[in-house]
């Protein structure tokens, strides 16, 4: 009971925390199989497919829960400083330089686990379509999302027997850098000439493989490929260190905005009651001392020493990183005082062999009103996951929590009277520390950010209606399952299940018309009651990956 406590007490301390199922006796040893760090590890640098490629990179920095120094210089692996990075912490207001270029940044767009090599994948970013495709050599390529020709999708084609992307509307293909390679309505004198015009190209993008994720750099402009080139993704530090694995890793589309999601993520005080019955207790909330060490054109950094000593980076404009270190953890805790043991065991440890664990969100601006996360949960204890898709119901429940409040929060706040671009605390009333990381992140995004992303030309910036319609919002299966390969195997699986045991269980409740020893229709009577109760489970796993309303006042 006391290691449940404990477990439940830790997921207050991020959105959508991973559980913490690692285990120690007070004398030092791990009840399990703890995977510490090691001193040094070599770099997993990303690499580029297709045309674009990436420099050599250096060791990685790691993430520490110290705010920025100005005696280390930052590490190249993020465009932006690390805990132990080159910038002098600093109060709210200060830092220079121009606005980022929303347009000449890298953005992980999918895991790789996810995508099928097999067929293109549809991706929107800053209001425009791209898709992501394999060729025969499983080297991943980038286009917007149109054919040359006549404009239809390409992501509604097909990867042709040559490994092209092939158009499904009239059949033209098109290698990994974009050139076309066949056009079957040209006649023979015309095709050569028509096939190499510049014209009948598909418009390429940078694209690269890093830890598990596809990253795409939206500007495909002759200046805009050269910054690729030179420019690296905000990767995670610790996923440079074998010790560490990357934990369970989810993504859905949210019916909300990119800065209503980043506000959120950077927000742990709202947990015990958005997230109430699923995550924590609303009998769980309490101040939280929230610290701001620094905030710049990178990004905003702030320390949670409450919360198991973690901190909080955002590393601008879209890695969210939590850091938990769990020294004085058990000494903050009225219920936990009895391991004291085991906290001192903790601070006998070495700083870089003690057990931690982060979580990472990436906040990926789809269009107004619309975002995606991408969220992993590296740790170096307690190296066994639970499938995937048994993971993802209770992340897509957190999810589910807020996920109609904060589409309604963010067209209340855009009332013109309100004026938030101009001070933020006169749309928001935010007396505590606890709402530290949202002003800062708010001074951010109108100081650095431009007030926001900058959309596609042509995109109407204004939010989408709206909506009261529940099921469009927490829709499950649009936002998640389909792009989910764990969850879209377990779908199918369940929904064979269903109707296999609702079969068998309808011919068990026939058998027993029929003549038999009474012994042996018992047997078959249970048997088909067990049937009819394991079809009935297997409907309600199958709701769970489609649509789950979530009122809060029934929680």
């Amino acid at each position: 009971m006391a290691c449940f406590i404990f477990l439940r007490l830790l997921v207050v301390v991020s959105t959508i925390a991973s559980p913490i199922t690692a285990f120690f006796t007070p004398s030092g040893s791990p009840l399990f199989r703890c995977v510490l760090p090691a001193k040094t590890s070599p770099p997993q640098p990303p690499h580029a497919v297709g045309p674009f490629a990436t420099v050599a990179q250096p060791a990685p920095t790691p993430v520490s829960p110290m705010p920025p120094s100005s005696t280390t210089s930052s590490s190249s692996l993020t465009n932006s400083p690390s805990s132990s990075g080159s910038l002098q912490p600093l109060g709210p207001g200060h830092g220079s330089g121009a606005p980022i270029d929303w347009w000449r940044q890298w953005y992980p767009m999918a895991f790789l686990d996810d995508l099928d090599p097999a067929r293109p994948t549809q991706v929107e970013l800053l209001g425009k379509l791209f898709v992501i495709w394999a060729d025969h050599d499983k080297t991943w390529h980038a286009f917007e999302d149109q054919c040359p020709h006549r404009l239809a999708p390409l992501s509604e084609g097909r990867i042709d027997e040559r490994g092209n992307l092939q158009c499904a509307y009239h059949g033209w293909s098109f290698s990994g850098q974009g050139g076309c390679v066949n056009i079957p309505q040209a006649e023979p004198e015309i095709k050569v000439v028509a096939e190499r015009s510049g014209r009948a190209c598909a418009k390429a993008v940078p694209l690269l493989v890093a830890q598990g994720m596809v990253w795409l750099w939206p500007d495909n402009s002759p200046d805009g490929m050269e910054a690729s080139r030179s420019q690296l993704p905000s990767t995670v530090p610790e996923l440079h260190d074998p010790a560490f694995i990357r934990g369970a890793w989810v993504t859905r589309d949210l019916m909300y905005g990119y800065d209503t999601l980043v506000e959120n993520v950077v927000d742990p005080a709202h947990v015990p009651f958005a997230h109430h019955g699923v995550q924590a207790q609303r009998s769980m909330a309490m101040p939280l001392n929230v610290s701001l060490n620094y905030v710049g054109k990178e990004g905003v950094f702030l320390s949670l020493p409450r919360l198991a000593n973690s901190t909080i980076e955002f590393h601008a404009p879209t890695r969210l990183h939590y850091l938990f270190d769990f020294t004085g953890f058990f000494q903050r805790v009225p219920l936990m005082k009895w391991a004291f043991r085991l906290e001192k065991w903790l601070r006998r440890l070495p700083p870089d062999t003690r057990p931690r664990s982060s979580l990472v969100t990436y906040t990926i601006p789809v269009g107004p009103g619309r975002s995606r996360i991408l969220a992993l949960f590296p740790r170096n204890f307690f190296a066994i996951n639970k499938p995937r898709w048994l993971d993802h119901l209770e992340r897509n429940a957190v999810l589910d929590g807020d996920l109609v409040f904060l589409h309604g929060q963010e067209r209340e706040m855009r009332r013109p009277e309100l004026k938030w671009e101009e001070n933020i605390d006169r749309a928001f009333y935010m007396p505590t520390k606890s709402d530290e990381g949202v002003r800062a992140f708010r001074q951010w995004l109108v100081r650095w950010g431009a007030g926001g992303p900058r959309w596609a030309d042509g995109v109407d910036s204004a939010l989408p209606p709206r909506s009261n319609d529940r099921h469009f919002l927490m829709d499950r299966y649009t936002q998640h399952t389909t792009q989910c390969s764990a969850c879209r195997g377990a779908l199918r699986n369940i929904r064979v299940l269903k109707g296999v045991m609702a079969a068998m269980s309808l011919v068990c409740m026939t058998a027993i018309w029929t003549p038999r020893p009474a012994s042996v229709l018992g047997k078959i009577l249970g048997a088909g009651v067990a049937m009819a109760f394991g079809s009935w489970q297997m409907a309600r796993l199958e709701k769970r990956m489609l649509f789950i309303d979530y009122v809060h006042a029934h929680k």
